[in-house]
């Protein structure tokens, strides 16, 4: 992970890819807020891809984990409750 070092005023003195052992190093908060942002985008690309496999009978609803459906089918409902309205030629839940 990629990180910062800092000096007594909290001000960046370096910025590496591995870490050292000083206790003034932190995570850099610009690849931290990237990684983030990918996290969030890359999620909805993983949702997208067991309903794929779902669509075309590869994979089982019920083969999950009771862990991973439960979270697959809040994460269904919090979309359908932001967007409640099915439109003409769209497919009932889908979110724009």
């Amino acid at each position: 992970m990629p990180r910062v070092q800092c000096d007594d005023e909290e001000e960046v003195v370096a910025k590496s890819v591995e870490g050292t052992e000083s206790v003034r190093e932190r995570v850099d908060p610009e690849v931290a807020r990237a990684l983030s942002a990918s996290d969030l985008d890359l999620i909805r690309v993983v949702e997208d891809v067991v309903d794929l496999l779902i669509d075309r009978n590869l994979l089982r609803f019920t083969d999950l984990p009771a862990a991973a459906r439960e979270k697959l089918m809040q994460r269904r409902a919090l979309r359908k409750a932001l967007n409640p309205l099915t439109l003409l030629g769209g497919v009932e839940g889908d979110v724009i």
